[in-house]
């Protein structure tokens, strides 16, 4: 009967191994399948931040843009102004013969 035990020790130490096998290598498959969901979920948040962050950027370079052409819009009207008082009228009389008898 030692025999008998003995063989079926083995078979139990066999089908033990196996089971041990097939559990490790399912824990190392779900584990490598988490780990790729997880990085998935990492680049495409990623990826979503670098596109806000580009889009915020584009809108703060249109405000930028807007503010500087409405300053120099401003400085050409105030120096066109200040042009128009510094003229002398007489000079403004020659262009124009007929105004010089009205400056006169």
């Amino acid at each position: 009967m030692t025999g008998v035990h003995c063989i079926a020790d083995n078979t139990a130490a066999g089908t033990s191994r196996r089971l041990r096998a097939s559990a490790i290598t399912l824990y190392g498959l779900a584990l490598s399948m988490m780990l790729a969901v997880f990085a998935w979920l990492l680049v495409d948040q990623y990826q979503r931040e670098i596109q806000a962050a580009d889009e915020h950027n584009a809108t703060r370079a249109d405000l930028v843009a807007q503010w500087v052409n409405t300053t120099f819009t401003l400085s050409d009207q105030a120096l066109f102004g200040v042009g128009q008082l510094l003229k002398p009228p007489l000079a403004s009389a020659l262009e124009a013969p007929d105004r010089l008898e009205e400056a006169l």
